[in-house]
Order: C-alpha cells, then sequence, then structure tokens
C-alpha cells in the first residue's frame, strides 16, 4: 500500500460527494460523522466503530448542525446514510453478513464496524496534527467560520490547536474577495443592520464584521445582494440558525432559543418582528433567493423533537 499524502487526503475531504435530499439542498452528514470520529480518534478511542453504538451519538452531531428542514423526517438514526455511502478512499466497512444499502437494521443485523481506511489510518499516525487540521478544514468547507468552535467544542477538539499549515488546496469555488468587508459595512453605514451597534476606535469599526446570507462555502458570492453589516453577536446567531430574516425584511426568532436574562430578552428577543435597518442610499437589500436559503438551510424555526 503506497502512503498517503496530506494532499491527497484533503483532496479526499474536499470532493465528498453530497447526499440527494428532495429538494436538493445542504447535506453536511458525512463531514459530520468524520468530524464525530476524528474527536473520537484524538480522544484515544481507537479506529473502529461498531454501528449500533455509535448510532445515537452521530446522529445528535448530525440533528445539531444540519438543516432544520432535513431533520423533519420521521427517520431519527440519521447516522446510517453517512456510515454506509462515505467514500470507500477514506472509510471501509465490514460486517458479518451482507451490508446491501444504508439501512439501520441492515446495520444492526450484520453488525456492521466503519472505521478509517488503512491508508488514512497510517497518515494521522504518522503526522498527529492532521486530526485538528483536517478538522478545521472540514468546518471551513461545508460550514461557515461561526460553527467552528461549536463543532469542535461538540467533538473534543480545540480550536487553538487546528490550523492547515504550509498546504492549501484548490477547490471549484470562488475566491474570496478582499474587499467585501469593507464594502458591506460602507454599504450599510458602518452599523449592525439589526441592532444598529456602530463602535470605532482610531477611525476603524470594531465589533462589527461582515455576513454572508448565504454562505461562501456554499456558494455565496461575495456581493453586496449576499451581504449585511452585523456586529459580532448577531453574525454568529444569524450563522448558527438564531436569527432569521423574513421576505418582507422582518427579524425572526428561533422557536429553540433560551435566552433567561435581561440582556436575552434585549439583545435578542426584542428583535423578534422588528425590520433591517436601511442600508445607504443607492445600496441594496439582501437578495430574497440569498434570505430564502439562509431561511430553508440555516435557520432553525422549530424545536427539535
Amino acid at each position: 500500500m503506497a502512503d498517503l499524502s496530506r494532499e491527497e487526503f484533503f483532496d479526499q475531504l474536499a470532493h465528498l460527494r453530497k447526499a440527494n435530499f428532495a429538494g436538493g439542498g445542504r447535506s453536511p452528514y458525512k463531514p459530520l460523522l468524520l468530524l464525530w470520529v476524528l474527536g473520537q480518534i484524538r480522544a484515544g478511542h481507537g479506529n473502529e466503530f461498531v454501528y449500533a453504538e455509535v448510532e445515537e451519538k452521530v446522529s445528535a452531531i448530525i440533528d445539531a448542525f444540519s438543516p432544520v428542514t432535513h431533520n423533519k423526517s420521521p427517520n431519527k438514526y440519521r447516522a446510517e446514510l453517512p456510515f454506509f455511502h462515505l467514500e470507500t478512499s477514506l472509510w471501509t466497512l465490514s460486517g458479518d453478513g451482507e451490508l446491501g444499502k444504508a439501512s439501520r437494521s441492515v446495520l444492526r443485523k450484520n453488525n456492521a464496524v466503519g472505521k478509517l481506511s488503512e491508508s488514512v489510518e497510517s497518515l494521522l499516525l504518522r503526522e498527529p496534527q492532521l486530526i485538528e487540521e483536517a478538522a478545521r478544514f472540514l468546518v471551513e468547507t461545508h460550514f461557515t467560520d461561526s460553527y467552528l468552535e461549536p463543532i469542535f467544542a461538540a467533538i473534543g477538539l480545540e480550536v487553538g490547536s487546528s490550523s492547515v499549515s504550509g498546504y492549501s488546496i484548490e477547490i471549484d469555488k470562488p475566491k474570496r474577495d478582499p474587499k467585501f468587508r469593507n464594502s458591506v459595512l460602507i454599504a450599510w453605514r458602518k452599523q449592525c443592520a439589526m441592532c444598529g451597534y456602530d463602535g470605532e476606535l482610531a477611525n476603524s469599526s470594531v465589533g462589527l464584521e461582515a455576513a454572508h446570507v448565504k454562505w461562501f462555502s456554499q456558494g455565496g458570492p461575495d456581493a453586496l445582494e449576499n451581504g449585511l453589516a452585523l456586529c459580532e453577536l448577531h453574525h454568529a446567531l444569524f450563522d448558527l440558525g438564531v436569527i432569521g430574516i423574513s421576505q418582507e425584511f422582518q427579524i425572526e426568532i428561533s422557536d429553540g432559543f433560551i435566552g433567561k436574562s435581561e440582556s436575552s430578552k434585549r439583545l435578542v428577543y426584542d428583535l423578534h418582528g422588528k425590520e433591517l435597518l436601511l442600508p445607504a442610499p443607492n445600496k441594496p437589500m439582501p437578495s430574497l433567493d440569498f434570505l430564502s436559503w439562509h431561511k430553508q438551510e440555516v435557520f432553525r424555526d422549530k424545536l427539535l423533537v
């Protein structure tokens, strides 16, 4: 067996095939399974995962970080899909009998066991720092920056120890526009489009960020129609699906959000039903198509049951 290079490994991670859900959309099941596995390996739990023993834990990670629309399915055992379909270059599947389909009953009946492929396991043994680097890469490729800390916390990795040093991979996506942040902040009068925060230090905005309505990792462009100036708090809540925006540009708060303090009421709950502030003259409001994508793929409008 030829040694797998880090470049080949990241190339495999970059080209995971998407699941075909009805209506299309975001399907991060495979990267979430891989992220959970990387966390288990870092914790010293080995590289063999019995489906019956891990389906609940992996399904919980998928529920936590996947679009709510997919989680409305009556099948709550979502681990079966990536466990069966993950690419064989990364993952091997074995069992006591025939594993012919992604069925929970088949996987359990035949004592299905999944593990990272021998070449991937060997690479991670040679270069253990790749565990955190690969995890960060998966988050950046399939999510957006606000998800890094929550996902790392959920899988037991530390954000500070992860960086893809000395290596970058070409992905079939546009390059980021370095002018995007400044253009968006100017378009929104250097204030948060939700709460109006407009702090500056030495004539530079502080605590104010340019948010993508449709994530860059999912093909959202660095364009004013896809940008909002948001304070750090409301940017994170918007990315994580606590906050949504209606087609009438009204702010919505997820039913699943819980805040007990007066600050949570003032900074979050009191935004519900309010309209976005207006951008500068001749600058566009967010595209309705991008808002629709965020509502469908990110906003967590209902509690999971």
